[in-house]
């Protein structure tokens, strides 16, 4: 099982694995969904995204992992500006992001090991991948991936028998299997009950703290961002309204970006 009862002491400040530098996004209806947006993520953290629904946060996600294209601003991964990149060079550098989205977006019917190995595609796409049939090195090297999200003892079972909190870790596992430097989890915890959403956000601060990863998850509940976060970054209206370290951030702060503009 994942220890995360010991995090490793943060190192001293370091150019940032994540950094997005005055991003925009107008959409073709003249909707300005991101107006100006920068902020950057580090290796050893977990930086937490929060803001009401409309604020910009899914096209946020869009934009960084290269779904959709910006109007203006730079998304910088490990150095490269995604932003600039297309074909080949924007696969390669979308590899050093892991994505775990809200629904786990498993094979239903496949176990969760082949559902692990299935994180090869990316760097192995033959005929023989396309049609389903992953190596067997694939598969022998996805067995410590499951071991370190604590479903190993279910690598047989199909992924459409497990729960909830079970699924995201099979998922997790597969995001870590593309050997990312950045792991993105766009309301990974948002369909699940509070034990299991505890246990997702606590294995996803130890893969920050332990494996030196930077960790970014969009949330709505804002406990969670309190406990996990080692910064808090709020969106409203597609501008950044917060950007502070988690210890500085009270829950009047968090509480204000869901407020209406009336009130």
């Amino acid at each position: 099982m994942l220890d995360t009862a010991a995090p490793l002491p943060h190192a001293q400040p370091q150019t940032p694995l994540l950094d997005v530098r005055g991003l925009s996004k107008r959409y073709p209806n003249r909707t300005l969904a991101l107006d100006d947006v920068s902020w950057s993520a580090r290796a050893g953290e977990v930086t937490v995204v929060l803001g009401p629904n409309g604020s910009g946060k899914s096209t946020l996600v869009r934009c960084m992992i290269g779904l959709t294209e910006v109007s203006a601003g730079a998304i910088l991964v490990a150095g490269d500006d995604i932003a600039q990149l297309s074909g080949a060079r924007l696969r390669n550098a979308r590899r050093r992001m892991g994505i775990v989205f809200q629904n786990a977006s498993l094979v239903p019917r496949r176990s969760a090991l082949a559902n692990v190995a299935s994180g090869c595609l990316g760097r192995n796409n033959s005929f023989l991948t396309a049609c389903g049939m992953l190596p067997k090195v694939e598969m022998e090297r996805a067995v410590p991936y499951l071991q370190r999200v604590g479903m190993l003892p279910l690598y047989a079972q199909r992924v459409d028998t497990l729960s909830g909190g079970q699924a995201q870790r099979v998922a997790v596992a597969r995001a870590l299997f593309q050997d990312p430097v950045i792991l993105i989890a766009d309301e990974p915890v948002a369909s699940l009950d509070p034990d299991a959403a505890n246990e997702i956000m606590s294995l996803l601060a130890g893969l920050a703290r332990n494996d030196g990863l930077a960790v970014v998850v969009v949330l709505h509940q804002l406990d969670l961002a309190r406990r996990y976060a080692d910064r808090i970054i709020g969106l409203r209206l597609g501008k950044i309204v917060l950007d502070a370290p988690a210890s500085e951030v009270d829950m009047t702060h968090l509480a204000s970006l869901y407020q209406s503009e009336g009130a």
